[in-house]
């Protein structure tokens, strides 16, 4: 469920679509969006939370279960155009763009664990609600790092744009 949870989370940032998006989960994901919603060249700025169901009995050698993974401090870089140690999500964005556009980011210190067993979420979104106000309460993180956009331009605008 790690896996699949993992990769879920990074297909939603590696979309660029034309769907329009309602508020009917929780997330707090509200207004459309009718173009692209992701420049296709600059920096963007993640924050990563690595996360895991109450529930949860899938374990492998880089994700332990019930541990913050050993791939977590690797799995985003802090400079978008490298070097990098690992072939993480910096650098897959900057090898397929040409080095045209970067991810870089940043990842929260500790492993979550929801509250309740997955069968007790409607959806991903009521999930990843109920982390990122678990987060969201702790001081430490500045989350106005994370406001890259305005609309669909580079800008700020007071809103997170990626959680992963």
């Amino acid at each position: 469920m790690k896996n699949f949870l993992l990769l879920f989370l990074l297909f939603q940032l590696m979309l660029i679509t034309n769907y329009t998006y309602n508020s009917t989960d929780g997330c707090g994901t509200t207004g459309s969006i009718t173009t692209n919603s992701i420049p296709t060249s600059g920096t963007i700025k993640v924050f990563v939370v690595f996360a895991q169901f109450k529930d949860d009995s899938q374990s492998s050698t880089e994700w332990p279960l019930n541990t913050y993974p050993s791939l977590a401090n690797d799995f985003v870089s802090s400079n978008g155009s490298g070097p990098f140690a690992y072939n993480n999500l910096s650098q897959y964005y900057y090898s397929m763009s040409n080095g045209a556009y970067q991810v870089e980011g940043d990842v929260y210190n500790s492993l979550l664990i929801t509250n309740q067993n997955e069968s007790y979420y409607s959806s991903i979104g009521t999930a990843n609600y109920e982390i990122l106000t678990r987060v969201a309460a702790d001081p430490t993180v500045d989350f106005s790092q994370y406001d890259n956009l305005n609309g669909n331009s580079f800008g700020h605008d007071g809103k997170v744009d990626f959680n992963i």
